[in-house]
């Protein structure tokens, strides 16, 4: 399945965060070049214990985080 302009809701928040079209994001995710760091509630980072998981998506030298509700 691949991704383009008319990614989901969440290929689209990624890619406006991180400042690229959605299509650039979505073929770096599929190829590989998008790391996604994973945290999990009730991690501490920064000395802020996260309430909800969160994801940290990094392309290029830009990064973003996110908070996942589920």
């Amino acid at each position: 399945m691949g991704c383009c302009e008319d990614g989901g809701d969440m290929d689209r928040t990624v890619a406006k965060a991180l400042g690229i079209p959605v299509e650039e994001y979505c073929q770096a995710l599929l190829k590989g070049r998008v790391t996604v760091e994973r945290f999990e509630r009730g991690d501490v980072i920064d000395g802020v214990t996260l309430l909800f998981p969160r994801a940290v998506f990094r392309y290029q030298g830009r990064w973003t985080p996110m908070d996942l509700e589920k």
